[in-house]
């Protein structure tokens, strides 16, 4: 899409002044998610993917369609880039990645919900075929806006909370724009206005931010993976087997070290993925970025995970507990500073009770550090691990990628796959790096 300069009485995208730099469309060209055309049981994106499936089908003689309706929908791509489409081989390339599993899964879950559409409405003629029905699915994937309260009050105040907006989705995805208010209604709810970040001109490309996402959730949902990525993930599970309903103690303090510093748009750097379930212990979700590939919150949970409850408790009594949780929610070493347990006497008469004390001290202090060790230990080898299962090592795929316009032509999903792997890859490299530049530090 680029900027046009046009007389706002036209119905198509127009430029607004010269320093507002507003774009506009009419919201009776909104294709809600709630299509009269759809039953209400079906999920909003289905029930968008059957109302493009036969707009692109039926074109002006679908009732309510307008010319410029007919002709965006003339207009979306024959083909897509999502693994709704890649071979069985092209999604080998995805192996190592945490997304490999979700890719392979695109296409038999779109053949499921295709297959219950035709049963419901009476085969072909309402479901259309599976390959019509998988281009209309990846049209909305690509497409589809999320309606919220604060840039759509009307659009959402319907119970919407997706929307396809026709010709608004044309602009390309620039992960450097921010995501808040680039896209909303205007007051009064009569237009949906496009607002620049940056001053453009005539003949301008427009851009806009699909959202905060990492390269994994724009190949799965838009079909493409881009040269850099600021918002990169590598998803790290973990069950903190200590952390149970039976040590309360445990599982607060791991509550608490999740409580750390946000990532954009609100999302930890922790996730929950179950609380504590009987026997079953807490299992949490690490976000590991290039900006921070160790989290601290991952470290101090690990760092629990190597006290047993004894230990817990007598560090409690050693630091106090304000001075614990403060370590804790900083991510720092749970033994730094003076030694525990230090001698309070060296008189000759207290001389021996002094060496008792200095040896428990000292069996103690090897104790924490012993801990730290293995909890820094145990984390270069996940990393390690979780390299190795990718077929190839990041030198090959940086490699592979500085050949990529010779090569790119015959293979763009190829390619695809090794961009998303050798930002993962770069990820861990550099969680590995940290994870052992602070076990040497450890080190007596």
């Amino acid at each position: 899409l680029r900027v046009q300069e046009v007389d706002a009485s036209d119905d198509t995208v127009a430029l607004r002044g010269t320093n507002s730099d507003e774009l506009w469309f009419p919201v009776a060209a909104l294709i809600p998610a709630s299509a009269e055309a759809a039953a209400a049981s079906l999920r909003q994106e289905d029930a968008l993917a059957l109302y493009v499936l036969h707009l692109r089908r039926l074109g002006l003689a679908l009732e309510g369609v307008t010319p410029k309706l007919a002709a965006w929908a003339a207009s979306l791509p024959e083909e897509f880039g999502q693994p709704l489409f890649w071979r069985e081989d092209e999604l080998a390339e995805l192996e190592g990645s945490n997304y490999a599993a979700r890719a392979k899964c695109q296409r038999p879950e779109a053949q499921a919900a295709h297959a219950a559409l035709s049963a419901t409405f009476g085969g072909e003629r309402a479901a259309g075929s599976f390959e019509d029905f998988l281009h209309a699915l990846a049209a909305v994937r690509s497409r589809v806006f999320s309606l919220n309260a604060g840039d759509f009050p009307y659009l959402s105040a319907n119970g919407e909370d997706v929307a396809l907006m026709p010709y608004l989705d044309f602009p390309n995805h620039d992960t450097r724009l921010p995501l808040e208010g680039h896209l909303r209604e205007s007051v009064g709810g009569a237009t949906v206005e496009m607002v620049a970040a940056q001053d453009c001109c005539e003949g301008d490309e427009v851009f806009i931010s699909y959202g905060l996402k990492p390269s994994s959730e724009l190949l799965l949902g838009w079909g493409f993976v881009p040269s850099s990525n600021p918002h990169d993930v590598v998803e790290l599970e973990v069950e903190v087997q200590r952390a149970t309903s039976a040590d309360t103690e445990h599982l607060r303090l791991c509550l608490l070290a999740m409580q750390g510093t946000e990532l954009q748009r609100g999302n930890r750097r922790c996730e929950i993925m179950r609380l504590p379930d009987g026997a079953a212990p807490l299992a949490i979700r690490a976000l590991l970025t290039a900006a921070q590939p160790l989290p601290q919150e991952l470290l101090s949970i690990c760092r629990l995970e190597k006290l047993p409850p004894r230990a817990l408790a007598f560090l409690a009594e050693q630091l106090g507990p304000a001075q614990l949780e403060r370590r804790v929610l900083a991510g720092e070493p749970l033994l730094i500073g003076p030694h525990l347990a230090a001698p309070a006497s060296s008189t000759s008469a207290a001389a021996p009770a002094a060496a008792a004390t200095a040896a428990d001290a000292a069996d103690q202090n090897s104790f924490f550090q012993g801990a730290e060790k293995q909890c820094l230990t145990e984390l270069c080898m996940v990393f390690e691990a979780l390299l190795g299962a990718y077929p190839t090592s990041l030198a090959d795929d940086e490699a592979m990628l500085l050949q990529q316009n010779a090569v790119e032509r015959g293979c763009p999903r190829r390619m695809m796959a090794v961009a998303l792997r050798t930002s993962e890859k770069r990820i861990l490299h550099a969680a590995l790096d940290a994870a052992r530049t602070k076990l040497s530090g450890s080190l007596p």
